[in-house]
């Protein structure tokens, strides 16, 4: 398997007296420059993300998609799992990280960073095999996330 790379392409609504009506479209994009898909104590885990207004609304330029954004989290919600699941959850395995945002040139930039989180240097714990870090999309009315889980072995 390779790196999962990879690129989200939102429509973003106005609404609440920000463009009514109108629609633009954000793409943001990821990319991990080392593989991802095995990892040690101790690992880097750095991604390059970009962010750009691929669509404007006439009278908008980009006031609505250029409130989206993209980021690298380390401790992700885990309020979606259930208990099982996350007695199984080694919640804080990935470490670091700036929160560094690429926001498109409209909402203010920068539109290309990178950020670096770790997988803990200290032996994880047997009865909690699982970990994850995850990419936040957010923006004008929206938020969501991809997880990126693993399994020690």
């Amino acid at each position: 398997m390779t790196s999962p790379n990879g690129q989200s392409v939102v429509t973003v609504h106005g609404g609440g007296g920000l463009c009514n009506g109108q629609l633009e479209e954000a793409t943001l994009t990821w990319q991990f420059p080392a593989s991802v898909t095995t990892l040690k104590n101790g690992d880097p885990v750095q991604v390059n993300m970009q962010a750009a207004t691929t669509k404007k609304a006439a009278g908008c330029e980009g006031a609505i998609a250029g409130k989206s954004f993209i980021h690298l989290i380390a401790h992700v919600e885990t309020s979606a799992l259930s208990a099982a699941e996350r007695q199984q959850l080694d919640e804080f395995r990935f470490t670091g990280g700036t929160g560094t945002r690429a926001v498109p040139t409209e909402g203010g930039g920068p539109p290309s960073v990178s950020d670096t989180i770790n997988v803990d240097a200290v032996a994880s714990d047997p009865k909690k095999p699982k970990a994850f870090f995850g990419l936040s999309i957010e923006g004008f009315g929206f938020e969501y996330r991809f997880l990126f889980i693993y399994t020690q072995v």
